[in-house]
């Protein structure tokens, strides 16, 4: 393994051959940009010494590289600006969470579920958001292609858009009755807005749902009926693999099908 440093800062890390565990070496005290892209996908445990004292979350995260396999967080005693804790990366100014496992459990202190935090983490069946969470935010548990089971315990708990996306295998989601979220029929909802989060890969779209939110509707095995309450969309809000939209005749989603050139059927 070859690794770039200059001064403190780890700048990269440029050959990886596979590594499983990886140390960011004693000494250091920053990651830079892009430090850890080449060898997140490999690493299932990683350590990080008590000299870091800084990891922007682009140091951590690629477009293709997310941890997938990562499985043990370790912070060395003593450093006063990162903590593990149930296989969890802490930052300790903010108490977000910056990085999580596939065998996470997040302390109940935590105020934040950070950006990526536990983006395609393969292997996440079920996690659990505790009371404390103010915040989970975007893309934070995107792609979780077998994360099943979700409970929110807090009803003030935010969820910034796309927080969930992708995670097409979710079958039940636990939210308080007071909260602004429900999930009703495979579907995650903001109810003050009638906004489609998300949707399982067989879940049924209520007719309550006025807006599609950017990337809410996922689909790899079934086409997906998009009801003519639907009359708002959000950039680009759907992504079908094989699949068609099913929409009334000359609906706002079947023009909107046209123009994107998304398959549809009208019915």
């Amino acid at each position: 393994m070859e690794l770039v440093v200059k001064g403190n800062v780890l700048e990269e890390v440029k050959v990886t051959n596979e590594f499983k565990n990886f140390s960011i070496p004693s000494g250091i005290e920053e990651l830079k940009e892009g430090a850890l892209f080449r060898i997140s996908n490999d690493i299932e445990n990683l350590f990080i010494p008590k000299s870091v004292k800084k990891i922007p979350t682009s140091a951590l995260f690629g477009e293709v590289s997310c941890f997938e396999s990562l499985k043990t967080i370790t912070v060395e005693d003593g450093n006063e600006f990162y903590k593990s804790e149930g296989n969890c990366l802490i930052d300790l100014k903010t108490n977000t969470v910056i990085l999580g496992s596939e065998n996470a459990v997040i302390p109940n202190w935590v105020e934040k579920i950070g950006v990526y935090a536990f983006r395609t983490k393969w292997n996440l069946k079920e996690v659990t958001i505790p009371k404390s969470v103010k915040e989970i935010d975007c893309q934070a548990f995107a792609n979780c292609a077998n994360l099943n089971s979700v409970v929110i315990e807090s009803e003030n708990t935010y969820l910034n858009d796309m927080a969930f996306i992708g995670c097409t295998k979710i079958k039940q989601m636990t939210i308080p009755k007071n909260s602004d979220y429900e999930f009703i029929q495979g579907c995650l909802i903001q109810k003050s807005t009638n906004t489609l989060l998300m949707i399982n890969e067989i879940g049924v779209i209520p007719s309550s749902v006025t807006t599609l939110d950017t990337f809410s509707v996922i689909r790899h095995f079934a086409d997906v009926v998009i009801p003519e309450t639907v009359t708002n969309f959000k950039g680009k809000t759907i992504l079908i693999f094989g699949n068609k939209v099913i929409g009334k005749k000359d609906s706002a989603i079947i023009n909107y099908a046209k123009e994107n050139d998304i398959d549809y059927i009208e019915n």
